[in-house]
Parts: C-alpha cells; structure tokens; sequence
C-alpha cells in the first residue's frame, strides 16, 4: 500500500467550481419537447424552465465534486502533520541560530528569537493534533 503524502490543498476558500457554458443552455433548451409552447410574459419559455432545473441539478453534483477534492484520509492529515511539524522544527532551530552577522543584516525589527518562539508554540499545536486524528473516521469528514 503506498504512503500516504502531505497535500497541503487548503480549505477551498477562494475557489468555486466552474459553470456551465451558455453553449450547453443552449443545447439543454433544444432538448426540452414542447419547443412551440407558449412563452409566458412574467415566467418566460417553459424550456428556460426546464434548463434550469436541469443546471440546478448539475451544479449540486459539481459542488460536491469541487468540494470532495479538499477532503483527506487521515493517512493524508497524518502525512501533513508529519511534514509541517518537520519544517516547523527546522525553521524554529535555524533560527534560533542565525548567525551574529545575518542578525545585523536583518535589522532590528526582524526578530529572530522572537519568531522562534512563536513557531515554538505553533509546533506544540501541531503535536497536539495526534490525538484528535485518532479520533476522526477512517476518512475524514
């Protein structure tokens, strides 16, 4: 069985599925089978209805697509974890050991130390989001 790996695929905020082209409208109209109905002055042609209902449906389904793909298994979130804690942990002693020289450089307001320590913080997060990943389904949600 492969190795699960990190994805980093974010939460999706931001990105929406596509829609449907007006090409498609258009040949989802030509389908609809009382093409000489009468078109309604307030409601319009049935067909524009009938297309619709038809897109509403598709879009549901595409939604949850578009959303599915943000999901991950917990081997998947295990693998995350597993990596972000790594990076953190060498960013944290990196700077924690910035040379005398590159501090200068940076200036006064860079923080090093600073930093460190709030990624310190982070890292005892990270470490903690074990247990809750035992806690979660097979898949998660």
């Amino acid at each position: 069985m492969p190795t699960a790996k990190a994805r980093y695929k974010g939460d999706g905020a931001g990105q929406k599925p596509r829609d449907f082209s007006d090409r498609l409208e258009a040949t989802l109209r030509s389908h609809y089978p009382d093409q000489n109905a009468e078109s309604d002055p307030v409601f319009g042609h049935p067909a524009d209805a009938f297309v619709e209902e038809v897109l509403a449906e598709a879009r549901g389904a595409l939604s949850r697509l578009h959303w599915d793909q943000f999901d991950l298994t917990k081997q998947e979130i295990r693998a995350e974890q597993a990596d972000l804690l790594k990076t953190l942990k060498d960013g944290h002693e990196k700077l924690r050991n910035v040379s005398r020289d590159l501090d200068r450089l940076l200036g006064i307001d860079a923080d090093p130390l600073g930093c460190a320590d709030k990624i310190e913080e982070l890292i005892g997060y990270v470490k903690n989001a074990d247990s809750l990943i035992d806690q979660l389904p097979r898949v998660a949600i």
